[in-house]
């Protein structure tokens, strides 16, 4: 679809087309859409084709879906083989776009197929395996649709320029199996660190200071709470599946570990000398554990400062700004703690966007394709940070992560 009509942008999230000027594009099928049916049938597949894509480009997908059966049934009739391989490619696309993601890759696996067959698909055919990647990407199979972009791109031939919207699929792809890879080396470094202080003195610590149970959530809190007050809804995002949240807040501050000013919290001089203490064991346990940490901080300090900005929610923005330049196995412990914020904050903007809470989101189980699409849109959203880095980066940050030692 050549025509200025049809031109379009790519959301770089998700992957999906957006008009250009949706006003145009809209008035423009409405007269098509009351056109009669040409009679020639060439012509006629043509007409629904067009009036399909407009309709999908501007999520009209029920009219998209009609005219693009018609399309497909016209073009089995009447051929040529090629037109059949694509019309079936673009009524997949919008089964995709319905969330039918097993339908859509049941007519993709077969335009895949048939094409191999269609030497007169010719340059063509590396769109197939885009547009199959695409609905993989959709549905969360991330592996499967970077190795479709990349086949696309390797059956395109040639260099892709930055921008490129076959490079830029690739490169969304990658940065999200790069966040869950993140993930994961956050999870076990993390864990590593606080169990490793627990033992070489942080638990003494708080027992010393008398931390009451469930009073553990301050020490989530320690870098904010060291830096002075913190708003109400930065610590419900810091700690968004604890129940009562509020009251639990209300008791410390009665205990007289923290004071109530407005919509904010502060640390009493009590709970600032515990935390100051928990820190110190924590940045010693950081200095034996990781002495040399200097790639692995230059890479997280690169992924955390392009960061800044693109969070869902008031966690990791509000971590960032806190952060205290110290020792560099201190700041690493900081800024594996910043990206771990950010997927945090993501992980409560998708439940929040099919209004559930974090806790009823977790309650779901991992079959309920709302749990599942939501997953998606946190791999989606948590993969920001790692969009802006180059892939050669992207792959040498994991590899740092990984070679520390817990």
């Amino acid at each position: 679809m050549a025509s200025p009509l049809f031109a379009y942008h790519i959301d770089p999230e998700t992957l999906w087309e957006c008009s250009d000027d949706p006003a145009t594009l809209t008035a423009w099928l409405d007269r098509a859409a009351a056109q009669p049916v040409p009679g020639n049938p060439a012509v006629a597949r043509q007409h629904h084709t067009m009036i399909g894509v407009a309709a999908r480009i501007l999520r009209r997908l029920d009219l998209a879906q009609r005219h693009l059966c018609t399309a497909l049934r016209l073009a089995e009739e009447h051929g040529p083989a090629a037109s059949e391989v694509l019309a079936r490619s673009r009524l997949a696309h919008v089964l995709q776009w319905q969330g039918r993601y097993a339908e859509a890759m049941a007519e993709f696996d077969r335009c895949l197929v048939d094409g191999s067959r269609t030497p007169e698909l010719g340059t063509h055919f590396h769109f197939i395996f885009q547009h199959a990647g695409q609905c993989y990407y959709d549905a969360g199979e991330w592996a499967a649709a970077r190795h479709c972009f990349a086949t696309a791109l390797r059956m395109r031939g040639g260099g892709a320029e930055p921008g490129d919207p076959q490079l830029w699929a690739w490169e969304a792809t990658d940065a999200v199996l790069t966040a869950r890879a993140v993930q994961q080396q956050l999870n076990r470094l993390l864990t590593a660190i606080y169990q490793a202080a627990a033992e070489r003195g942080g638990a003494a610590v708080t027992g010393e200071h008398g931390l009451p149970e469930g009073g553990e959530l301050l020490l989530e809190l320690r870098t904010l709470l060291l830096s002075g007050p913190v708003l109400l809804p930065v610590v419900h995002a810091i700690h968004p599946q604890t129940p009562d949240l509020d009251a639990v807040l209300d008791e410390l501050a009665a205990a007289g570990w923290l004071s109530r000013q407005g919509r904010a919290v502060l640390a009493t001089p009590r709970c600032v000398a515990m935390l100051r203490a928990v820190v110190a064991v924590v940045d010693e346990t950081a200095a034996e554990l990781w002495p040399a940490p200097e790639i692995a901080l230059s890479f997280v300090d690169l992924a955390v400062g392009g960061a800044v900005g693109t969070s869902e929610g008031a966690a990791f923005d509000a971590w960032v700004g806190a952060r205290s330049a110290r020792t560099a196995p201190a700041r690493l412990v900081d800024g594996l703690c910043a990206l771990r914020y950010h997927r945090v904050d993501t992980q409560t903007a998708a439940a929040g966007a099919e209004g559930l809470s974090p806790a009823e989101a977790t309650a779901l189980s991992s079959e309920d394709p709302l749990r599942q699409r939501m997953e998606t849109q946190t791999d989606r959203m948590a993969a920001r940070p790692y969009r802006l880095l180059a892939r050669e980066q992207r792959s040498a940050l994991v590899a740092a992560l990984a070679a520390l030692p817990v």
